[in-house]
């Protein structure tokens, strides 16, 4: 029960998100971009630290690689294109779908919960007056995601089913 109530919060989440996204361009007359440059920094930390190893270098390369193919002429990334790079991320990163080492896996996955974060972030600064309730609604919903996922996490260790540790992955699965 709380990975189906869990999913309907999730997709109002996104609906109500949708709703942020076209209000903003209508109000703006613009999409809705971020700025990459705090993760390509840290990517490039990762790939230029010869202390870590040629596998972690070379995915923190591929990722960064990835995201600069997303930007725009003014070097930002559209809000659209990073909803359809996340699951992609959250899809490699699951067992036996395409992750071609646990540690590949590990980093798409921190990653797409990173990208996850940087949106949220995005819609949080939006300054306009007639977004107020629905950036209130938004935030709501992922503070009751959290929490139910939580609960999720505690009755799945406490029945023991072996199912407590992939439900970290429906959170960032957007």
């Amino acid at each position: 029960p709380y990975l189906d109530v869990n999913d309907a919060l999730v997709q109002t989440r996104k609906r109500v998100y949708e709703g942020i996204r076209d209000a903003y361009k209508e109000a703006t007359g613009q999409g809705l971009t971020i700025n990459p440059g705090v993760l390509l920094e840290d990517l490039r930390g990762i790939y230029n630290n010869p202390a870590n190893a040629i596998e972690k270098r070379t995915k923190a390369q591929a990722i960064r690689d990835e995201l600069l193919g997303m930007t725009d002429k003014d070097g930002n990334i559209p809000i659209e294109n990073i909803e359809t790079y996340t699951p992609q991320l959250n899809e490699r990163a699951r067992p036996g779908f395409g992750a071609s080492s646990a540690l590949g896996a590990k980093m798409d996955k921190d990653f797409a919960i990173k990208l996850s974060d940087f949106v949220d972030d995005a819609v949080e600064k939006i300054g306009l007056p007639q977004l107020r309730t629905l950036k209130d609604d938004y935030s709501s919903l992922k503070a009751i995601e959290k929490y139910i996922l939580n609960e999720a996490k505690k009755e799945a260790r406490r029945l023991d089913t072996g199912l407590a540790a992939n439900i970290g992955d429906v959170g960032s699965a957007e």
